[in-house]
């Protein structure tokens, strides 16, 4: 799980972020300014999108930077795609039958957003930077694209003003700090009634109703920096990491901490001394009672397992060919992670894959039609489009674990 010197080259751009649809075997990678999609049945690239036109400017990474997509959200009925790029530029698309992306609105919001989830409703909810959290539905993006048009229909000031309210923003909930990630679930304690979890740069996860966010049911407390990540084990455990040591097992029903696992102790044999550790991935495998989670620029993964009674403990660590930037979990015939790796570092590939042997022991294993993806599909290119999103810069400048623990101790 050491770094590579890079050499220089042709490769593969790295893919920031993926994610999959089970029902049309979908998977949609953003490579830098590219929107990409593959089949994961026949490894035939079904969709792509680029910035065409600013990519030819002379200045080509300073145009691509500001127009890199950073994640993707589909509906539940998979007929939805939303995406959300660097420049605050939140699209809407419409994917057919064929596994093809067709795009229906866009729109540029105020701030740069940091997550979003589309409700079982089909409304989608996002939280920007500034930490407020909105909810809006497909007419809003009707209406929001319709702004800068002319409107030939009327000449009459009171039916533009009214129109205008139409797709005005208004959060449903906010933060006091940077927002980084939500999650929508079914109130464990009322299976009748939803909540919608969040987490911020100051060490804090929320949990509100839903729609009503303004109503606070409870917060989890136990971080000591900014929580990077959070994400549901089961309708009743939430999973949270960041910039300390520790990832948490948590009880939505009470709030309350289960387990903390000593994340930095696990990696302990790949992390330098003086080298700050922040939590980039999250996979649940609740069917395998595991939990697999990556770090900022290290080339591996650790997986923790679960017990009956939610405790954490060591399970595996599984060294990988280059720092991961984003990993998914695939529940089908047979279990795999997919991990996204960064080849702008080692020039090598861009995925590996992650199997189980029948005695629960993870290993990577090949996969033909990533293969030929990596092969045919993904952007070729001899420098990074543009800067990866790097989450340790979220850390404040008076946060104990930016210096190494060894540097923490007294001096004799």
């Amino acid at each position: 799980m050491t770094e590579t010197t890079p050499k220089a080259g042709i490769f593969n751009h790295p893919c920031q972020f993926i994610s999959y649809l089970p029902k049309r075997e979908l998977l949609v990678c953003c490579s830098g300014p590219y929107l990409l999609g593959f089949s994961l049945t026949t490894g035939e690239k079904t969709f792509e999108f680029c910035y065409q036109d600013d990519l030819q400017h002379k200045n080509k990474e300073a145009a691509a930077y500001g127009q890199a997509f950073r994640q993707v959200a589909f509906s539940k009925d998979e007929s939805r795609m939303a995406t959300v790029s660097e420049d605050k530029c939140l699209r809407l698309w419409e994917i057919d039958e064929a596994a093809k992306a067709r795009l229906c609105y866009e729109k540029t919001i105020p701030k740069r957003c940091a997550d979003m989830k589309f409700h079982d409703s089909g409304d989608l909810v996002f939280g920007d930077k500034f930490g407020d959290i909105y909810r809006v539905n497909e007419q809003w993006f009707k209406n929001a694209s319709s702004e800068n048009q002319e409107n030939t229909a009327s000449e009459n000031k009171e039916e533009k003003k009214e129109s205008k309210e139409d797709w005005k923003l208004e959060p449903i909930m906010g933060h006091v700090s940077i927002l980084t990630q939500l999650c929508l679930t079914n109130d464990p304690r009322k299976p009748d009634q939803e909540i919608i979890v969040s987490s911020d740069r100051d060490e804090h996860i929320r949990i509100s109703r839903f729609p009503s966010a303004y109503v606070i049911e409870g917060f989890c407390m136990g971080h000591e920096d900014f929580v990077s990540r959070i994400s549901l084990y089961d309708n009743s455990t939430l999973i949270s990491g960041g910039g300390d040591n520790h990832v948490f097992l948590w009880d939505l029903k009470t709030c309350q901490c289960l387990d903390a696992f000593d994340v930095r102790s696990a990696f302990a044999n790949y992390l330098s001394a003086d080298k700050p550790m922040v939590i980039s991935s999250i996979i649940p495998i609740p069917s395998r009672n595991l939990i697999a989670f990556a770090c900022e620029g290290i080339a591996g993964l650790i997986f923790a397992k679960v017990s009956s009674e939610k405790r954490l403990a060591y399970h595996s660590a599984l060294p990988l060919a280059g720092p991961v930037l984003h990993a998914i979990f695939l529940h089908k015939t047979t279990d795999y992670i997919i991990a996204s790796l960064d080849s702008s570092v080692t020039f090598g590939p861009c995925f590996q894959t992650i199997g189980f042997t029948n005695e629960g022991f993870v290993q990577c294993v090949e996969n033909p039609t990533l293969e030929r993806i990596e092969n045919e599909g993904l952007i070729k290119t001899d420098t990074k489009f543009c800067p990866l999103a790097q989450l340790h810069t979220m850390r404040k400048n008076h946060s104990k674990f930016l210096k190494a623990e060894s540097s923490q101790q007294p001096k004799e």
